[in-house]
């Protein structure tokens, strides 16, 4: 029984210590239910062509729509191969940091019920005013918004928006291109999802 209870409580400790990113996701579409097969290329701004961390984040998330069955087109005819036909939706992605990475921070939660009243802890076991700088783990806000446009309309000069979609995750990684999977993954969960709705999304930071 002892080691039962040893083990379980070692299970509640590294469930406890899981660091995660907790994202905000919005999403609006009146994409088709029928998207198997369709095809998709990723446009990039001004600025963004030649940039190695966007090709990185475009990577992404040609991965997460080609998971839903979407053919991606991003990649040029060989020499003396036929061109390939034009993509029936593009993509453009934005991404960066949504706000001042110090402002948020995680700090230790105070005990469920409260202490015994015969016992008044030091002010130290769960104040961390004057325990310094390493007390609290920054978190760092960053965002991701995918827009996919309708193509045909967009080669009309027109641009027909079919899914928007918006997430701000919130996470100790520092990186940004280490949240971008993790981003990736919350905006991309159940996509296309409904249309209109905000949710929050939790995603197990590998590695921790």
């Amino acid at each position: 029984m002892h080691r039962i209870l040893t083990a379980l409580a070692s299970v509640i400790l590294l469930a406890a210590c899981q660091q995660t990113l907790t994202a905000d996701v919005t999403r609006f579409n009146t994409l088709s239910s029928q998207l198997q097969g369709q095809s998709f290329a990723v446009l990039a701004d001004k600025g963004q062509t030649d940039s190695p961390q966007f090709r990185y984040v475009s990577q992404l998330v040609a991965q997460a729509l080609r998971s839903y069955g979407l053919r991606s087109q991003d990649r040029q005819p060989a020499p003396g191969e036929p061109p390939g036909t034009d993509p029936d939706l593009l993509v453009q992605i934005h991404y960066g940091d949504a706000d001042d990475p110090t402002a948020g921070t995680d700090k230790p939660d105070p005990p469920p019920y409260g202490w015994p009243e015969w016992y008044s802890p030091p002010p130290s076991v769960w104040d961390d005013s004057d325990q310094g700088p390493e007390a609290a783990t920054p978190l760092y806000r960053r965002y991701l918004a995918v827009d996919i446009f309708d193509a045909k309309a967009w080669r009309r000069g027109e641009r027909h928006w079919l899914f928007e979609g918006r997430a701000v995750g919130q996470s100790p990684v520092a990186s940004l291109d280490g949240t971008m999977p993790y981003l990736v993954q919350a905006l991309f969960k159940s996509f296309p999802g409904t249309n209109g709705q905000t949710i929050s999304v939790t995603i197990p930071i590998d590695g921790h």
